[in-house]
C-alpha cells in the first residue's frame, strides 16, 4: 500500500513513534495512539476504527 505523494504513509509514521517507545521517551500506549492519530489523515479505513 503506496500514501500519496508527499503524505505520511504507515512506515515512516510507525518508524516515527518506535524509536521513541524503544528508548522509553513514549509508552506503548502514547506510540500508538500517536501512530493512529498519523494513520487516519491518509488511510481512509482506519478513520472508523474506535480506540
Amino acid at each position: 500500500m503506496v500514501a500519496p505523494s508527499g503524505e505520511t504513509n504507515g512506515y515512516s509514521a510507525l518508524d516515527a513513534v518506535l524509536s521513541p517507545m524503544l528508548n522509553g521517551d513514549l509508552t506503548a500506549q502514547e506510540a500508538a495512539d500517536s501512530w493512529q492519530a498519523a494513520l487516519v489523515t491518509w488511510y481512509e479505513p482506519a478513520q472508523n476504527c474506535s480506540k
